[in-house]
């Protein structure tokens, strides 16, 4: 079993979300899906807010979405260095559902905001929604 698992790290400033050991790992780089198996080339990408899945060593699924960072895969091991990183229980649907209005406000109205930072709150917002299963 050792040829077919590897160590999965999810880290965050505030917390250590998941250190255990997997079968794959699927997570959203930048420019794409991308699935990691054991013995992966070492690599570094950046990675979008989106969900991470994981299969643990005894076949479990799990899902939490992570958010914009950066995926280290070495020596077997793969890190996954995120600014969030929330299981789907963890996500308050009602303050994203909140969120999302706010920053669609914004993207209708024209005057001097940061349009891209707007647009990246209501990725975010409706990832989380997605993610918690309520829609947008």
């Amino acid at each position: 079993m050792a040829d077919t698992v590897f160590n999965l790290e999810v880290i965050t400033p505030e917390r250590l979300a998941v250190d255990t050991t997997v079968q794959s790992v699927q997570v959203t780089a930048t420019d794409g899906s991308m699935g990691v198996l054991a013995r992966h080339a070492p690599l570094i990408a950046a990675i979008s807010i989106g969900p991470l899945r994981y299969r643990d060593a005894q076949g479990k699924e799990e899902e939490l979405l992570v958010g914009d960072g950066f995926v280290e895969i070495h020596n077997n091991r793969m890190k996954v260095l995120g600014d969030t990183a929330e299981y789907a229980t963890e996500i308050d649907a009602q303050r994203a559902r909140q969120s999302a209005e706010r920053a669609r406000e914004r993207l209708k109205k024209r005057g001097d905001f940061d349009q891209a930072r707007a647009e990246a709150s209501l990725r975010r917002a409706l990832v989380r929604l997605r993610m918690a299963g309520s829609g947008s």
